[in-house]
């Protein structure tokens, strides 16, 4: 993925809006997608998860990118994070979780693994 345009010999320009997602977070979503297929962690269309906790665009990246590929998308966002925004990575597909368990002052990292025991109990891990 390349955001960069010659102007002049001597002359580049980067181009973030070219992006998928039009994020330079993007850059960063397709390259930890990448290399995770890259080292046989995760596979398009076999049920993996890319689970993260955003404050929006790099999980807007990371649903851009992956739920095209098959990936399911969990994303944990705070309460304070806007109705918009929820909405909007809702409709393109990610899952948000965690907002009841931070209602009950869950930690970040005790919602990320009741979730992955959760994925683990079922089969999903």
């Amino acid at each position: 993925m390349s955001s960069l345009v010659s102007l002049s010999n001597n002359l580049l320009m980067k181009l973030e809006f070219q992006l998928p997602s039009g994020s330079h977070k993007a850059r960063a979503a397709q390259a930890a997608i990448n290399a995770g297929e890259r080292d046989g962690r995760i596979a398009p269309h076999q049920g993996h998860i890319l689970l993260d906790k955003t404050g929006g665009n790099f999980g807007r990246a990371l649903t851009h990118i992956g739920r095209p590929r098959g990936y399911g998308v969990e994303l944990l966002v705070r309460e304070s994070f806007s109705q918009f925004r929820r909405d909007l990575l809702s409709h393109m597909g990610a899952r948000l979780i965690g907002l009841e368990e931070m209602r009950r002052n869950c930690t970040n990292h005790e919602i990320i693994q009741a979730r992955i025991a959760r994925a683990e109990a079922s089969g999903e891990a």
